[in-house]
């Protein structure tokens, strides 16, 4: 994700930012435009300025208030939510405080995505425009019967809906399902990643003989049993394709990386991307002056250093 930069004092703001935190401007992301702008009320209540373009007024979607997104759309809009709220179908009771923390974090994810999907002008019909594909998300939980049988909320996708179990979004658990899968990554975004993946090829791709052609040339075939493909790259891995494989959950080779926490940098040892040790690497925290490393462990002392991205 790329850094953005107030338009009132030039301080650098990460994708998530709702201030500026040298100035304190408040900020708001304008999909249109494709920045992070720092924004000034107007005489008209919940309509804004922004600095970064001069037209039109905008206001902030509706999850705003509950701290879950800070995109923005036309003040004149008759819609309430931003171009990634309007998606979701199903949200949890957020009445439960758990389920606000869990669904905010899904929230940002699925806002990383959609940075991504808006960019690339991609097609992004909501299921009220195409009701049978347009696309959306349930974010659902686990329903436990009076007798204890719990039934399980499956990640997936089906004609353009995409269903995501919200306990992906904690971290403890997430960490539990990948290590009893052996997987080697498992993160949020990458489930976003993975499902938008099939409601792409639905729109883009299952219907062009000709695009299928390249498809299959490039990665194989598709029609190929699934469970059966599976086991063969759980096996053996890719085949030798001479090009570079990654799934969805995997993040870029590259030697520094930001994390998803705002300001951390998660550093490897080698410029072949390797998993990230935090004992012998720790997470290196960017500022204006100096980069102060800080060790993951019992230790609470930091010391200065520099990172190589």
């Amino acid at each position: 994700m790329k850094l953005f930069e107030c338009q009132n004092c030039h301080q650098p703001l990460y994708f998530e930012n709702t201030l500026c935190e040298r100035c304190g401007y408040r900020l708001g992301y304008l999909p249109d435009a494709r920045t992070l702008s720092a924004i000034d009320p107007t005489s008209d209540d919940g309509v804004w300025s922004a600095l970064a373009t001069t037209e039109p007024l905008y206001k902030f979607c509706a999850n705003a208030e509950l701290d879950a997104c800070n995109w923005m759309l036309p003040a004149d809009s008759a819609e309430t939510h931003c171009a990634a709220c309007r998606h979701n179908r199903t949200i949890p009771d957020l009445s439960d405080t758990a389920n606000l923390t869990l669904w905010r974090k899904l929230e940002l994810a699925k806002h990383h995505l959609f940075y991504t999907l808006t960019n690339l002008n991609l097609p992004l019909e909501t299921r009220t425009e195409n009701p049978e594909e347009g696309l959306a998300f349930d974010f659902l939980t686990d329903t436990v019967a009076p007798d204890g049988t719990v039934t399980p909320v499956l990640t997936g996708h089906a004609n353009g809906l995409i269903t995501i179990n919200i306990a992906e979004a904690d971290d403890a658990e997430r960490e539990r399902r990948r290590s009893d899968m052996g997987e080697p990554y498992r993160t949020l975004l990458g489930h976003f990643r993975h499902e938008i993946g099939h409601y792409v090829w639905d729109r883009l791709v299952r219907d062009d003989e000709a695009v299928l052609e390249r498809f299959r040339a490039l990665f194989g075939d598709e029609r190929e049993d699934y469970g059966e493909a599976l086991q063969r790259h759980y096996a053996n891995g890719a085949p030798p394709t001479g090009r570079p494989t990654m799934s969805a959950h995997t993040p870029p080779p590259t030697r520094g990386r930001i994390s998803p926490r705002p300001g951390l940098i998660t550093c490897t040892s080698s410029t072949r991307w390797k998993p990230p040790v935090p004992s012998a690497c720790g997470s290196v925290r960017a500022s204006p002056r100096a980069r102060t490393w800080n060790r993951r462990s019992t230790s609470t002392r930091t010391r200065r250093g520099t990172s190589t991205t």
